[in-house]
């Protein structure tokens, strides 16, 4: 039994780090504003993901369908 905890808490120390590591963006002191936009066009899409070259971007297509 020690040695399958002696173990665990290695892995879990492990898990913990990674969960933390992965999750510092979305932590409140670390966001960033960001805006949605409602767009018209496909051209208007064109030109914002053209304005944002190099800009992480989120595009979700909704339909009331």
């Amino acid at each position: 039994m020690k040695k399958t905890m002696i173990r665990s808490v290695p892995a879990l120390v492990l898990v913990l780090m990674a969960t933390a590591f992965l999750t510092a963006p979305a932590w409140p002191g670390n966001r960033v504003a960001s805006q949605v936009t409602d767009l018209s066009s496909v051209e208007q899409l064109r030109q914002r993901i053209q304005q944002d070259t190099g800009k992480v971007r989120l595009v979700a297509l909704l339909s009331p369908v």
